[in-house]
C-alpha cells in the first residue's frame, strides 16, 4: 500500500488479461527514476476482476493507492508499526497492512473491490459476474497483490 501512489498499478504484464497498448503518464518512483505507463489491462484472480489496470515499465511490485482505497468507502489508520483499512459503513478492519521499510505491505490476503452490479462475458479462462448485493471487498491471494487504476468514467 502506498501513499504517494495516485492510482492503483502493475509492472507485471503476466497478471493482464484484454491488455491493450495505450502510452499514458510517466510514474515518478521513489528512487528518482521514472517510468513510463505502456497500457491497460484487467487482472483476474478468480472469479474477481480488477479492471483498466495500468502496466507500468519497470515497476517492481504491485501497488495499491491509499487514495484510491479512501476513494471507495474505507479509511486507513496509520500507526508506527502498521496500518489498517476500515471500513466506512460497518467500521470492521478490511486490511491490514505492516510497515515494512517505507512501505506498508499486506501480508494476509490482500482486499480488491470490484464496481456493484456489474456483470462480465465469459472469457477463456473465468466465467466473469457479480452479485449486485455482495460486498465490494473481496480477499485474494497475497501472491497476487493486485493495483487498480479508478474508474475514468
Amino acid at each position: 500500500m502506498d501513499s504517494g501512489c495516485s492510482v492503483h498499478m502493475t509492472g507485471n504484464k503476466a497478471l493482464l488479461s484484454e491488455y491493450e497498448e495505450k502510452a499514458g503518464p510517466t510514474v515518478s518512483y521513489g528512487d528518482g527514476n521514472i517510468g513510463q505507463t505502456l497500457g491497460y489491462g484487467n487482472i483476474i484472480i478468480g472469479n474477481v476482476i480488477i479492471e483498466k489496470v495500468a502496466l507500468v515499465k519497470g515497476l517492481k511490485h504491485n501497488l495499491l493507492s491509499i487514495s484510491q482505497i479512501t476513494d471507495r468507502g474505507y479509511h486507513v489508520n496509520f500507526y508506527s508499526t502498521h496500518c489498517e483499512v476500515v471500513s466506512k459503513e460497518t467500521g470492521k478492519i478490511a486490511l491490514t497492512g505492516y510497515m515494512h521499510g517505507n512501505i506498508y505491505e499486506a501480508c494476509c490476503p490482500v482486499i480488491i473491490y470490484y464496481r456493484r452490479g456489474v456483470e462480465y462475458n465469459r472469457t477463456p479462462n473465468i466465467t466473469r459476474s457479480r452479485n449486485p448485493d455482495q460486498l465490494q471487498v473481496l480477499m485474494i491471494n497475497p501472491d497476487h497483490s493486485l493495483s487498480r487504476n479508478p474508474d475514468d468514467q
